[in-house]
């Protein structure tokens, strides 16, 4: 009898575990309905704009009228959509069997709290739906009132006031790409270590940290995480508008993208957070920690906000089209200096400032690299045209002479058809070149030559070409090696025109920058070419700002050696080698900071430029530098001409102490370059950056402001610093810094602004032995005896 109750007592039991596993069957079968539905696009798209009740009421109308119009195709017999049938199916039968479930469920709660016939199931049923409703409601009113709380003791999840007021006014959306091509970071080293690859996914993190922030302000942020080394990257990028993935494609290193109304901006990741690898290696007592100098929100809120910027316009004024950014020759091309402005955002115009003849000197021009090449091609048209018009005239006469003067010339037939095969063939190979030729012209882009020819006022020319240009560069390539004369460029090839060095100066007279890279002005005494005489007006315009020019060039301890080879060929001891000749990795790093003298006074405040480069040498790692090397540099220097000190010291570049300043730097038969007591040794300032007021005698009368305008003008004493069709890391660093400080662009610059490092716990050995003693052995006795407590307990009751 017992057991027949007992069986009886089960049999509820039972059929609830099976209504609840078929319940739960039920909600994973909906699941997969939904999850099914949303891939196959089955599903209304969710409107951000409507409220999230009209939502889920599209959403359920949708749900309703597809199932009835499923479940009646079923049963009319139509066969339809087999994948869309089963989704529908899913739905439908994992919903109910889910729905009987709640309903079982409900009703073995009611039953449970009405059968005490209490107070206190009525009031714990109460309070079972208080307590949803409070839920409820909570959750519906935050979607309304969302609220957003940075409780850290910096507010480092906080945007600066003025940059959320900006973020307010944007509309549309804006596309932020984070990609990965694991070049090491700051793309200054071959050997990417454990640093680089931390500092570059804690990167990725920050950077999704911020977008969050930015969410809140301004439009939708869409972000995508691109990584070259996924397998689904190629179909990503594919995906992404034409103008982005142009630009991903040039992308150098690890960046991040910003895409709006069909426009890219690009970020590095130095820029946003650089590594110090030298702090990160002397952390943690020696044990190493992740350091990354956080660059301020400002340069990541300028690319989305200034998206549509203009970008910067640079002039590269040179005086022969082999030294412009397209010339062919890579020993003299400037086509590194172009490639690292224009990936990063810079427009590059070179400007031609001589006209070169077989038959006379260089005249005074001003020309655009097409317009060079355009005259350039004018000329071979011209030539080939007259060379087409006799070979056609010779086609034409011995396609036409008589037989009889044919044999009065002692010429027979088949020397006629030679003849005539000869110079047919010389008309169509002359017609192909001269149609080329002019294939060439029509495709370049000088619409204004024919004005610009007009033109014979070279100021005015110059005038114009600089017009809409916000930064001139001055390259002044001149000597390579002392041990290679024929190699180098007489300094005089450089020399301006007087009417294009006034054209400069008004460039600067308005307020805009100027790069100077001079290179050394010693000739060799076997040059046969005398420079020209007077002064150099431009170098002239310079001096009158305050920087200082030396006639110097700087030689190194190191290069003594080639030298003295140099000379002993010379003296005919020895042949000559031209391939053992050393090269610029022959020479040591220019240097960023020099030792303090004794009693000097505390130096001034750190060069932004510097400061920047050093802060980049830093992420190299302990005993690192930059690799910027340069042969025979020029020692230039800076005072100031209103007799101020400048508030920032304005040298940030320097020859290695193991050098000295040389009147004649090359070799003769009887004469060797060395250092003795006389001459002045290093370090040398070879690049000088410095913020100036512009003369009041550079005005005409009355034109004065009343304030002084100030300019920015950056020195370096080499002419060949950014020469070549690539350039190295530590070169595109320096070009870049120096360019974004003379725009005016400082936040570009690498700053030390405040260090984040990975948190972690710094323990004593006694303090480690403890809690590793504590976690192995403490942790599990204690959760043993409050498990024989629980049994003990449990046996009393």
């Amino acid at each position: 009898m017992a057991r027949t109750k007992q069986s009886r007592r089960r049999w509820p039991s039972r059929l609830h575990f099976v209504v609840r596993v078929l319940g739960l069957i039920g909600l994973a079968a909906a699941w997969v309905g939904v999850r099914l539905a949303a891939l196959e696009n089955l599903l209304p798209p969710w409107d951000a704009d409507q409220p999230a009740w009209d939502n889920v009421r599209a959403l359920a109308d949708h749900a309703y009228s597809s199932a009835d119009y499923n479940v009646r195709a079923v049963i009319a017999g139509d066969p339809g959509d087999l994948l869309t049938r089963v989704i529908v199916g899913l739905l439908l039968v994992g919903g109910a069997l889910a729905l009987f479930l709640i309903l079982v469920e409900l009703l073995v709660a009611l039953r449970f709290v009405a059968g005490r016939r209490s107070a206190f199931g009525t009031n714990a049923l109460l309070q079972v739906a208080l307590a949803v409703a409070v839920l409820v409601g909570v959750n519906y009113y935050s979607f309304a009132h969302y609220f957003r709380a940075d409780t850290t003791r910096d507010r480092q999840f906080t945007l600066p006031a003025d940059v959320q007021n900006q973020l307010r006014e944007l509309k549309g959306e804006t596309t932020i790409v984070v990609y990965q091509r694991h070049k090491t970071f700051g793309a200054l080293s071959d050997k990417p270590d454990r640093y680089d690859y931390a500092a570059e996914r804690k990167v990725v993190e920050k950077v999704k940290d911020l977008v969050d922030q930015f969410r809140e302000f301004g439009p939708q942020f869409k972000v995508l995480v691109l990584d070259v080394e996924q397998e689904d990257y190629d179909n990503q990028l594919r995906e992404l508008p034409e103008g982005l993935r142009l630009a991903i494609d040039k992308a150098p290193e690890n960046s991040i993208f910003f895409h709006a109304n069909d426009r890219v901006q690009r970020l590095s990741f130095n820029d946003f957070y650089q590594l110090d690898k030298t702090a990160s290696q002397e952390a943690n007592d020696g044990r190493g920690n992740l350091v990354l100098r956080y660059q301020g929100v400002k340069p990541f809120a300028d690319k989305v906000l200034n998206i549509e910027e203009k970008k910067p316009r640079v002039a590269v004024a040179v005086t022969h089209e082999l030294l412009t950014t397209g010339g062919a020759a890579e020993e003299y091309t400037l086509a590194g200096l172009k490639k690292v402005l224009e990936e990063r955002g810079f427009d590059t115009r070179d400007l031609i400032l001589k006209k070169w003849s077989r038959f006379a000197p260089p005249e005074p021009a001003v020309y655009t690299y097409d317009e060079s090449k355009y005259e350039r091609l004018a000329d071979r048209v011209e030539v080939l045209t007259t060379q087409l018009a006799l070979a056609a005239k010779q086609l034409d006469t011995w396609n036409k002479i008589p037989a009889q003067e044919l044999a009065r010339r002692k010429f027979d037939e088949e020397f006629r058809k030679e003849q005539v095969q000869n110079w047919t063939a010389l008309v169509e190979q002359t017609t192909k070149q001269k149609d080329l030729a002019v294939a060439d012209q029509q495709r370049l882009q000088v619409e204004s030559l024919a004005e610009q020819r007009r033109l014979t006022d070279v100021k005015a020319k110059m005038g114009r070409a600089l017009a809409d240009c916000d930064l001139l560069i001055l390259p002044r390539m001149t000597l390579r090696n002392v041990t290679l004369p024929p190699f180098n460029i007489p300094s005089g090839v450089h020399r301006l025109d007087d009417a294009q060095v006034a054209a400069i100066k008004e460039f600067i007279k308005s307020g805009k920058p100027v790069l100077a890279c001079f290179g050394s002005v010693n000739e060799s005494p076997e040059d046969r070419q005398p420079p020209p005489p007077g002064p150099d007006r431009l170098e002239e315009l310079l001096e009158s700002l305050g920087f200082r020019l030396s006639r110097q060039t700087v030689l190194f301890d190191r290069e003594i050696g080639a030298l003295a080879e140099y000379q002993a060929t010379l003296q005919g001891r020895r042949e000559a080698d031209l391939m053992s000749r050393g090269d610029d990795s022959d020479v040591p790093p220019l240097v960023l900071e020099r030792a303090p003298k004794e009693g000097e006074p505390a130096e001034k405040a750190l060069n932004p430029i510097r400061e920047s480069l050093r802060l980049t040498a830093r992420g190299l790692g302990k005993g690192q530098s930059l690799d910027l090397r340069a042969r025979h540099p020029r020692p230039v220097g800076f005072e100031p001409k209103n007799g101020k000190a400048p508030a920032v010291e304005p040298g940030f570049l320097l020859t290695d102490p193991d050098s000295w300043s040389e009147d004649q730097p090359f070799p003769t038969e009887k004469y060797l370059p060395r250092y003795e007591e006389t001459k002045k040794r290093g370090p040398a300032t070879v690049g000088v950056a410095a913020e100036v007021e512009v003369p009041n005698d550079w005005y005409e009368k009355g034109e004065a402001p009343a304030e002084p305008r100030k300019v920015r003008v950056v020195a370096l004493g080499h002419g060949s610093l950014f020469v070549g069709a690539t350039l190295p890391p530590a070169k595109e660093k320096l070009l870049l810094d120096t360019c974004n400080w003379l725009l005016g662009r400082d936040d570009e610059l690498a700053r030390a602004g405040r260090t984040w490092s990975q948190p972690r716990v710094a323990l004593t050995a006694r303090e480690q032995t403890w809690w590793d003693w504590g976690a192995q052995e403490i942790l599990p006795e204690l959760f043993a005896f409050l498990g024989f407590v629980v049994v003990l307990v449990r046996r009393l009751r």
